[in-house]
């Protein structure tokens, strides 16, 4: 079944105990732009923007559809060939990682099993200036750390520089410049 944000949202109000996981993503499968890509980086945006608009609606896990493909974007029985985080070239016994890969790192290596999102929310403007953010608390007893942490994945898909202020009242505020057409994850202790 394929169902957008919003659907995922309604679903999740319907039914609060569902685990729902976004699965079968993947970049490429457009007419347009079809296969592998090397070194893509819009390709990254899009799986970063894809994946904390999903988290930001009730969506607990996102799967890729193959995490590792060859130079065509296969083999698949389907002959949908597309791109993929890891390229693996087997005639040179080489792989690739694309920065799709990288920008699932953000989430698989700064969000933490056991982790629950809370609100994180822009102020009115930034979603013109091409940020999307998505925010995690982690339970010390999880991260061994002496306080729960705070993780916020943060994408800006602009041309430019953006500045960026994160206010905690329990902290008060963080700022950052969020360079142009990156992917930054900040990451506080809580008092």
């Amino acid at each position: 079944m394929v169902c957008g944000v919003w659907c995922a949202t309604a679903l999740a109000f319907s039914f609060p105990n569902l685990f729902i996981l976004a699965s079968e993503a993947c970049d490429g499968s457009s007419p347009l732009s079809r296969g592998v890509h090397l070194g893509s980086w819009s390709r990254a945006e899009d799986y970063a923007h894809d994946i904390i608009s999903d988290l930001n609606h009730w969506v607990v896990g996102w799967t890729d559809w193959n995490i590792a493909l060859n130079m065509s974007g296969g083999p698949n029985w389907a002959h949908n060939y597309v791109d993929s985080p890891i390229i693996v070239e087997h005639s040179k016994d080489e792989f690739y990682k694309q920065p799709m890969y990288y920008a699932l790192g953000h989430f698989s290596a700064f969000i933490l099993p056991g982790s629950v999102r809370v609100n994180s929310e822009l102020s009115e403007g930034f979603f013109e200036f091409g940020l999307n953010t998505v925010s995690f608390l982690t339970p010390k007893a999880i991260s061994g750390l002496a306080n729960d942490m705070i993780t916020t994945v943060v994408l800006n898909k602009h041309g430019s520089s953006q500045s960026l202020v994160l206010h905690d009242p329990r902290v008060g505020n963080i700022e950052h410049v969020v360079a142009a057409h990156s992917i930054v994850t900040i990451q506080y202790l809580l008092p």
